[in-house]
């Protein structure tokens, strides 16, 4: 009788949550992204109303990609996928960080968001003590909005906690080994997203006294947009009270240059509305607020850009399987760099030269290149256009 009132209170619990009327903050027309500390996921006697309470978020808030941090079980997250499958959902869960610790994951909505690969980043064993040993996870995935097409790397961070000088220490050195990391992607004109729950500030420290480990990426502004920003100072992401009123702003989004003219400028906000729309939200669910963006695609045609005076049409056709045709047209003659790169940012083909003015077509094989979804890059008189590419099996 005893596991009969048991499995009756854990349906109860998960009808209770679901019934809650959670806001929507996404659109079909735009790709909205969030970072969520789901605190402790899967564990103690609270975790299947923690459970029902994320998936009644997820399920109603029309987000498309979430980046969750603190899963601690891996079976609660298993679950929580097959709740969401059918509104369209799936999921990928980052490995153990050792000790049964708190993984790093992400739930996407499949209609929008297509999985390339998703890996825990080689590059930062070696910085696993700065980074608390939560290495950062990155998804990288074929993102489509209105017909627009972009590649998208999202990585997912979890920063060392507390504000004491060895902590502080150890998330200004993961800090300058995620910007090592990103530089090169940056100049190379790649999309990426670094998001998560950074543990500190932006403006400053949440050490008193002490600078922002991320302000790094202050230095060049043109290259790297934190879309959370402007919730330092008084915003809140972290609660330190039962109702979400009073914490710190430490969960954050930030994206590099190849995504700033998409971004819907002033969208970086906290998920604030669940403190209320959740009873004992601070209890019950989690002891951080989500933190939302949105970017609207938008055309890359030449017409969307007449005074550029460089415009990379679509390759022609796409998908292929022998041969496509790289398209672009030059306003003045120019030093022209046309590359076409892997999901990995490998450049797999390149041509440069001098060309004119005018309509120009590069004939490209595919017989060297595996199926899947490539960026082909153009640069010439300092301006760069990107377009993506799909080899068909």
């Amino acid at each position: 009788m005893r596991v009969l009132l048991t499995a009756a209170l854990a349906v109860f619990l998960a009808l209770g949550a679901s019934a809650q009327t959670i806001p929507a903050k996404g659109t079909e027309a735009t790709f909205d992204i969030a970072s969520w500390n789901v605190e402790n996921f899967g564990q103690g006697s609270g975790a299947a109303t923690e459970r029902a309470n994320v998936a009644a978020v997820i399920r109603q808030a029309d987000i498309d990609l979430w980046a969750l941090q603190e899963v601690v079980d891996p079976r609660d997250f298993v679950d929580l996928v097959d709740d969401l499958r059918g509104d369209g959902y799936n999921g990928v869960l980052g490995p153990d960080p050792g000790g049964g610790g708190q993984r790093l994951a992400y739930i996407y909505n499949e209609s929008v968001v297509t999985l390339v690969a998703a890996r825990t980043i080689p590059d930062f064993n070696g910085d696993s003590f700065a980074f608390a040993g939560r290495i950062p996870y990155e998804f990288r995935a074929s993102v489509t909005v209105g017909g627009e097409t972009r590649s998208i790397r999202f990585i997912n961070i979890h920063a060392k906690a507390f504000s004491d000088a060895a902590s502080y220490n150890r998330r200004v050195d993961a800090a300058n080994a995620l910007k090592d990391y990103l530089d090169p992607l940056e100049d190379q004109g790649l999309a990426i997203v670094l998001l998560g729950d950074y543990n500190d500030r932006l403006n400053q420290s949440t050490r008193s006294g002490f600078l922002s480990p991320y302000r790094p990426f202050f230095v060049r502004e043109d290259e790297y947009t934190f879309a959370t920003r402007s919730l330092d100072p008084d915003g809140v992401t972290f609660c330190s009270n039962s109702s979400c009123t009073s914490g710190s702003p430490i969960d954050h989004i930030m994206f590099t240059s190849a995504l700033t003219a998409e971004y819907e400028a002033g969208s970086g906000e906290a998920f604030a509305e669940l403190a209320s729309a959740i009873p004992s939200y601070r209890s019950t669910t989690a002891d951080h607020l989500p933190v939302l963006a949105r970017f609207a695609f938008r055309s890359t045609s030449a017409e969307a850009d007449p005074e550029a005076g460089l415009a990379l049409r679509p390759p022609a056709p796409s998908p292929f399987r022998e041969a496509t045709a790289l398209r672009f047209r030059l306003d003045a003659p120019a030093d022209v760099r046309l590359d076409v790169l892997d999901v990995l940012g490998r450049r797999v083909a390149s041509v440069t030269g001098a060309y004119g003015a005018g309509e120009h077509a590069v004939s490209l094989d595919g017989a060297a290149l595996a199926p899947g979804l490539y960026v082909v890059r153009l640069a010439a008189g300092g301006a760069v256009r990107t377009r993506t590419l799909v080899r068909s099996r």
